[in-house]
């Protein structure tokens, strides 16, 4: 099956299944609540949270610097807890996958039942998969700022300008973002593995994974850069819509939330579709996964 073909497919499947996609978008919309409740909550609880107002709405270095000289205790209490929001985005999003893999996999219209004991049965194993990728994220960052460090050092002792500093360091960039591409991907196709094969050990899936990714490392790539793409244009659009519908009438702000909501939406879709295409065309090189029996054994 061709790359177009893949995209076709998850496309016309992922359109198809509505209730899917509004499950995930109802999941992410009612996180995203409490989460914004619970970080609000705390703001306000905080000592000179009127101080620290001005910079959540139109954030600004001047305010930044005296805010950080006066009362810097709670910009490090505010880190603390969007730090911890983050990764709980992260954990919860990891333990939907299963809901979602379930509910292509199994070849038969939705259910809200089948969905939630996907993220049920897959939760566990799919967080211990998200410990390993993070442990392995941490390895390569260490050896990429190692290399950094020493290749910069070398540049600047050698070098009469700033040219290759700067050539350096957005090489480095470069790199860091593939190998973080890299490690999304195994622990994705680790996930699609998990649910096609059943298997309980993390630790082999994730090495399956790579090993599949390394087997088929230009297809994997090229639907990967693909989506990111989708991803990232539709985060500009987002940004540009926001911009242009300043929040200044009543109207505005009815328009800048319904804009939101569309934008969590289109995500949630694009998530069920890229899950899609990794699906299928992990079934499409790997037949023992195209004919493992998906369920929420």
């Amino acid at each position: 099956m061709t790359l177009i073909g893949l995209f076709r497919g998850a496309f016309r499947e992922t359109a198809g299944n509505v209730p899917l996609v509004a499950a995930l978008y109802g999941t992410n919309l009612v996180f995203a609540s409490v989460v914004a409740l619970a970080f609000r909550a705390f703001v306000a609880g905080l000592p000179g949270a009127g101080s620290l107002e001005p910079l959540l709405k139109d954030f600004d270095m001047t305010l930044f610097f005296d805010f950080l000289r006066t009362r810097g205790y709670a910009i490090g209490a505010l880190w603390q807890v969007v730090l911890f929001m983050t990764l709980l985005s992260v954990a919860v999003n990891a333990a939907g996958s299963g809901g979602i893999l379930v509910s292509l996999g199994s070849g038969s219209s939705f259910s809200l039942r089948e969905f939630l004991l996907g993220c049920g049965t897959y939760a566990f194993r799919f967080l211990r998969l998200l410990v390993l990728t993070g442990v392995m994220t941490a390895l390569a960052g260490f050896a990429l700022i190692a290399i950094a460090g020493l290749l910069l050092e070398a540049l600047s002792r050698n070098g009469t300008s700033e040219i290759p500093v700067i050539e350096g360091l957005a090489a480095a960039a470069v790199v860091s973002g593939a190998v973080l591409m890299l490690v999304v991907m195994a622990s994705d196709y680790a996930r699609v593995l998990t649910v096609s094969t059943g298997s309980r050990s993390m630790l082999r899936t994730l090495g399956r994974s790579i090993a599949f990714l390394a087997r088929n490392a230009w297809g994997a790539i090229a639907l990967q850069v693909v989506m990111a793409s989708l991803t990232l244009c539709l985060f500009a659009l987002f940004l540009l819509l926001a911009e242009v519908l300043e929040m200044n009438s009543s109207m505005r702000v009815i328009l800048v939330f319904i804009v939101q909501q569309a934008f969590i939406w289109c995500r949630s879709f694009l998530r069920v579709m890229m899950f899609s295409c990794e699906l299928a065309f992990t079934r499409s090189r790997l037949p023992s996964a195209g004919h493992a029996e998906i369920g929420v054994a």
